[in-house]
């Protein structure tokens, strides 16, 4: 009779042990359908039926990120370390969550766990110098973790992106230059990224080389010609180099697409100005105050005598 009540007693765990890897499976398909939110609910019944395996807090973890509850996120990921703490993929999310909570140092720290284990974990190389980049503004600190990460994801044109505007943000002629080498080949990439056009022709413009500024400044209008930062920054240019007929033609196209901004009626307004049609520069300096850009004032003093 013991031997037989044993026998049930085994039975019985044995069937509930496979109603909560049942629930588990469940839980994937939900997940893989993009389904979150029953993905969570199939996986409580898991965790509930005495399914407990690390990877379930993994999982369930993941579509907390997603359905964006990080703190629950956050004690799924932080249960599966304590289960597996040399589980550099779990570090690795726990992190995630810690970066969606706030608590950058806590994620730089699991992060960087991660890369004492394998200095090529591409994820994580991501993770911290887009923290660096994105949230501290410490761009020397981002740009060896940019770096490295685009040794193993050569030709991930948005990190040579942030990478180029690390370099930019530096302030000096030789970040400066390694900007413009990093977009120049994330545009051998992707040679229609208007985007990547116009950064590089920012950093032209630091280098005061405004032939070539104005070059991939162009290039940007041609690929989108609704850009207006591009129309705005080529009549910087034009400006700078006094062209001034082109100078008002690309204010006058920036205040077209956009007509609110205070600082493309004051641009144009110097146009006039070095044309020497107070008129016009006058109308254009009213305009740039009653916008409120108050570096017109006294400009608009002078133009409206």
């Amino acid at each position: 009779m013991k031997n037989i009540l044993l026998l049930l007693c085994f039975i019985a765990f044995s069937s509930y042990a496979q109603t909560g890897e049942a629930y588990y499976r469940k839980g994937i398909q939900f997940e893989n359908s993009a389904n979150f939110s029953e993905a969570i609910a199939y996986y409580n019944k898991a965790n509930k039926a005495g399914f407990n395996e690390a990877d379930l807090f993994l999982r369930r973890g993941i579509c907390f990120l997603i359905v964006e509850e990080p703190q629950k996120a956050y004690d799924d990921f932080d249960t599966s370390v304590k289960m597996k703490p040399y589980n550099m993929e779990y570090l690795y999310f726990r992190g995630c969550a810690k970066k969606e909570l706030g608590d950058l140092n806590g994620a730089i720290s699991d992060y960087e766990k991660v890369i004492a284990e394998d200095e090529f974990e591409f994820k994580s190389l991501l993770a911290l110098g887009s923290i660096y980049y994105l949230e501290i503004k410490d761009y020397k600190k981002a740009i060896p973790y940019f770096e490295t990460y685009l040794e193993i994801q050569e030709d991930d044109v948005d990190v040579m992106s942030f990478l180029s505007a690390c370099y930019w943000n530096l302030h000096t002629d030789e970040g400066t230059k390694k900007g413009i080498a990093v977009l120049t080949k994330a545009l051998e990439i992707k040679p229609e990224d208007s985007f990547n056009y116009f950064s590089r022709g920012m950093l032209y413009v630091n280098l005061r080389d405004f032939d070539n500024a104005l070059k991939d400044l162009n290039k940007a209008i041609e690929l989108d010609p609704d850009y207006v930062d591009a129309y705005f920054e080529s009549a910087m240019v034009y400006l700078q180099i006094k062209e001034y007929d082109k100078q008002i033609a690309s204010c006058s196209k920036a205040i077209a697409l956009k007509g609110n901004v205070g600082e493309y009626y004051f641009c144009r307004g110097l146009g006039y100005m070095a044309k020497e049609d107070k008129t016009k520069a006058c109308e254009d300096f009213t305009e740039a105050l009653s916008l409120g850009y108050d570096t017109a004032r006294g400009h608009k003093k002078i133009a409206c005598k």
